[in-house]
């Protein structure tokens, strides 16, 4: 075996990249590749030691042909982009919302889409600010509106 999927839910995919990483293993891992700095430590390190395993994490929509289109258009100009999305609620008891399990719908999903505008500025994020919508709204409240520093 040399290549290993990882689709378990998001709070399993750090421990596991790490073990495939640590047995040779290249891998595929759905987004996020981590829920938590620490989790992240460990990957980084694990990467360090390997033999150059490829780690590969999910993110699909900079590989679509209309995010190909933009990003050719775009070129290396400077831009602003301003990105919302709509995904729905989803119900607070799901799993996505606890922060050990699924880590919130910014890590589970909003990640997708810091990294297509990553994708399409050619920039790292540099800062967040987050503000969560509503009266006295949950830590992982899946209505906020963000602002990066790319």
């Amino acid at each position: 075996m040399d290549l290993v999927l990882i689709t378990t839910r998001h709070d399993q995919h750090a421990a596991l990249v790490v073990e495939c990483l640590e047995n040779n293993k290249n891998v595929f891992v759905e987004k996020p590749l981590a829920l938590n700095a620490s989790q992240l430590d460990k990957i980084i390190e694990a990467y360090k030691t390997s033999n150059g395993e490829a780690l590969t994490v999910g993110f699909n929509r900079r590989f679509s042909p209309h995010a190909i289109k933009v990003k050719s258009l775009i070129g290396n100009s400077p831009v602003s982009v301003i990105a919302t999305m709509n995904a729905g609620a989803i119900p607070a008891n799901v799993w996505v919302h606890d922060m050990n399990v699924g880590g919130g719908r910014i890590i589970g999903e909003a990640c997708h889409f810091i990294d297509l505008i990553t994708y399409f500025t050619g920039s790292k994020v540099v800062a967040v600010c987050m503000n969560a919508m509503g009266v006295n709204p949950n830590e992982n409240t899946d209505t906020a509106t963000i602002l990066l520093e790319i």
